[in-house]
């Protein structure tokens, strides 16, 4: 991820200070940036099937939950198209299973990349709000995790499939090319599967996520 965001800045420094591009301005109201922050899923049901006969319903809760994106799009007045990346850490902290309750260690995360489109409000000089959504292709994971050595009951799960998200934020421009945001996301994934010992299947989720950034117009 590190090096997405490298790519993004010398992107946005290249760009900018290239004669070719600024003099002709191919460039005019395309725009990238970069956002940050965490994301609120705490827990993840699941239904786990023990060899061929018990059905339990179990769940992971999470700690330590951060994300990370990057978008490139290009706006009109009064409307924003975009592509973006999302992607979502997340520890175990515990986990249940039936009625039973464990402390439990292991990881996960979220991946997302889709097509978004805004629509614009200004409401003062430089501040603004967006409203809009996106749809494209997400991936979900959740490591192994265990009660204890002898109860391996929650495999390794993932999960690829379609993603959808809706979105609300305000926007500040500070300087003529330069914007600060803030936006609340409500962003739809299909949950994991693993099928090793165990069968183990999370329920799909909806994740809420806050982000701040930054974006640059060109």
């Amino acid at each position: 991820m590190n090096n997405l965001y490298k790519l993004i800045v010398c992107i946005c420094i290249f760009l900018s200070s290239n004669p070719v591009f600024s003099e002709q301005n191919l460039l005019k109201n395309f725009y990238v940036g970069i956002q940050g922050g965490t994301h609120f899923l705490d827990n993840w049901p699941a239904n786990v099937k023990l060899g061929e006969t018990v059905n339990l319903r179990g769940k992971v809760d999470f700690s330590d939950r951060f994300q990370v994106g990057g978008i490139m799009g290009y706006q009109t007045k009064y409307l924003r198209f975009e592509t973006e990346y999302q992607h979502g850490f997340y520890d175990i902290a515990n986990m249940s299973l039936g009625k039973i309750h464990s402390d439990s260690s292991g990881s996960g995360n979220y991946q997302a990349a889709t097509f978004n489109a805004y629509g614009k409000i200004n409401i003062f000089k430089d501040f603004s709000a967006f409203l809009g959504g996106g749809v494209g292709w997400g991936r979900s994971t959740v490591s192994q995790a265990n009660f204890n050595p002898h109860c391996d009951c929650f495999n390794s799960a993932k999960n690829n499939g379609l993603a959808y998200q809706g979105r609300a934020g305000l926007e500040y421009q500070f300087e003529k090319n330069h914007h600060f945001f803030a936006q609340y996301t409500f962003l739809h994934l299909d949950g994991p599967t693993g099928a090793e010992r165990n069968q183990i299947e999370y329920h799909d989720k909806w994740i809420g996520i806050f982000g701040a950034g930054y974006r640059y117009l060109f």
